[in-house]
């Protein structure tokens, strides 16, 4: 979640007398908390950075409520941006941003939302990155090229030295060092610069020499990035904020910028009205479904929608139906009886799954339920593209750090601790419905956890599970095995590795196993009683 935090005095300076009661009632709309005290709290979801900034919130929010869609337009600068490309972080681009009349409020807004979006979006400055100059400070073309380390650079809270000496001493050299090579060695450092010298040291620091502060009237922005994908969203983002703001910018022209100028067009989709009565059940026609999208800040006419630059999260038709059903209003949608001939049942796994529960609740076990997203994995993980967080990066492909998770997070509670979750993971391209059992505490051990899995087997039938020897990483050797039932590999079973515990706080032993329900569902299929 991202937050914003502002005074009562600025919110109602920007959006108006009436900011509460109008925050409140747009809140509704597209879903994100208000927190009213000492200072103003508004939470937003990752999926909605458009909305990341005060000025950008208040044009949605006048947009939705009289239909008034500013934007504005896209030039080409006469400035030049030569990149000669640095083995890492290697493209980018720059626009300059006229400003009609001098405000500084609105000014430091955007500079405080570009540095938002670098820390969100921008996966802390990793995928792309920000910098803001005084564009009337700033002199002849641009270029993107090594300096040497050695050279004397002011950083934008006016701070001075070698360059060298900053990286190690400046928070914000110290902070994002590690996410760029710097060659200390060869005494390299790539930097943007103008005809008098750097201007900005990405993603570290912009040069004191081109700050903004209360006389600026326009500003120069640059971003570099680590992908052609970071670069152009980035500029959408960008770009589109001050679009919407009816603000004209002009892009400088370089290699980078002229490839992505036909991904900085609004993109136009077809309306396709029996999708949108299909999956909202509200009767509207091609009018009806513009207006409504109208208002969330869509253009075009009633075949076909342009989609705003910075909407970087609607990728498809039902992203355009969501928006049409906020702008048409969730409660104004009328219940309907469901009308069906069949009588309803268990899906036989939800069944079989519905029984493990139980028993493993009578066993004294608790339930948890863990995300099936995580931010390790081995080799073989199952990676998200364009993830919003490297906390939550790639599929889980067991439950074994869920479970570490939660006696990390529940300690204060004591141990020992009996835990389960029934949910799915993902191996190998393969999505399967698992159980997982754990316990931690003093007295936790094989035999104990083993004991567990017997009486759940015994409870559907005497056959008795196989343990064959496997090595893994997160297991003890000689405490771990394979679970083999019939002949057929169901799972894996042992105690966890001392060294991967003590990557967490709590000091007790865990045991763990986890069971691939699909292939013990078809083992126990005729000892489950139906379900009928």
């Amino acid at each position: 979640m991202v937050v914003l935090r502002e005074s009562k005095q600025n919110v109602e300076k920007i959006i108006g007398p009436d900011w509460e009661e109008s925050l409140l009632m747009f809140s509704r709309v597209i879903g994100f908390s208000l927190e009213i005290d000492e200072e103003i709290k508004l939470e937003f979801n990752p999926d909605r950075p458009d909305l990341f900034s005060l000025y950008s919130l208040k044009e949605s929010m006048e947009n939705f409520a009289g239909n008034v869609r500013k934007r504005g337009t896209l030039k080409s600068s006469k400035r030049l941006l030569q990149n000669n490309k640095p083995a890492s972080r290697e493209f980018a681009a720059a626009f300059e941003v006229d400003y009609q009349q001098s405000e500084i409020g609105a000014i430091l807004d955007s500079v405080n939302y570009l540095d938002r979006l670098s820390e969100t979006v921008g996966k802390k400055r990793k995928q792309f990155a920000f910098g803001v100059h005084d564009n009337n400070k700033i002199s002849g073309n641009i270029t993107y090229d090594w300096i040497d380390t050695a050279s004397d650079f002011e950083t934008y809270d006016l701070k001075s030295g070698k360059l060298r000496d900053l990286l190690n001493e400046h928070p914000k050299g110290i902070e994002y060092k590690n996410i760029l090579e710097v060659n200390m060695d060869t005494g390299k450092i790539w930097a943007l610069n103008d005809e008098k010298g750097p201007i900005s040291i990405p993603p570290f620091f912009n040069s004191g020499r081109t700050r903004v502060d209360q006389n600026t009237k326009n500003i120069l922005v640059d971003i570099t990035s680590t992908s052609l994908y970071g670069l152009i969203q980035g500029l959408r983002l960008s770009l589109g904020y001050f679009q919407k703001l009816g603000i004209d910018c002009k892009l400088l022209s370089s290699m980078d910028t002229e490839y992505a100028k036909n991904k900085l067009n609004e993109m136009e989709m077809e309306i396709n009205k029996n999708a949108f009565i299909e999956l909202t059940g509200i009767k509207s026609d091609e009018r009806d479904i513009m207006s409504n999208l109208t208002k969330m800040g869509y253009s075009g006419d009633i075949k076909k929608v342009k989609v705003p630059l910075e909407r970087i999260d609607v990728m498809g038709m039902e992203d355009l139906i969501e928006d049409f059903v906020k702008a048409y209003g969730i409660n104004n949608i009328k219940e309907k009886p469901l009308v069906s001939s069949f009588t309803g049942k268990f899906e036989d796994m939800n069944y079989f799954s519905s029984k493990l529960r139980n028993l493993m609740v009578s066993l004294g076990f608790q339930e948890v339920i863990n995300f099936v997203l995580r931010g390790n994995g081995g080799d073989d993980s199952i990676k998200i593209l364009n993830t919003k967080s490297d906390e939550y990066s790639i599929l889980r492909k067991d439950m074994l750090y869920g479970f570490l998770d939660f006696y990390q997070r529940n300690k204060q509670y004591g141990f020992p601790q009996k835990i389960f979750e029934i949910g799915d993971v993902f191996l190998r391209g393969n999505q399967y419905r698992s159980l997982g059992v754990s316990t931690s505490g003093r007295h936790s051990n094989y035999s104990e956890i083993k004991g567990y899995l017997d009486r759940l087997l015994n409870a559907f039938t005497d056959i008795k599970p196989l343990i064959v020897a496997h090595k893994s990483e997160e297991l003890i050797d000689g405490r771990s095995g394979i679970i083999e039932v019939n002949g057929i590999e169901i799972g894996l079973i042992g105690e966890a590795n001392p060294e991967l515990i003590g990557k967490y706080t709590f000091n007790f032993p865990v045991t763990y196993f986890q069971i691939n329900l699909e292939k013990l569902y078809q083992i126990l299929k005729p000892l489950v009683k139906d379900n009928t």
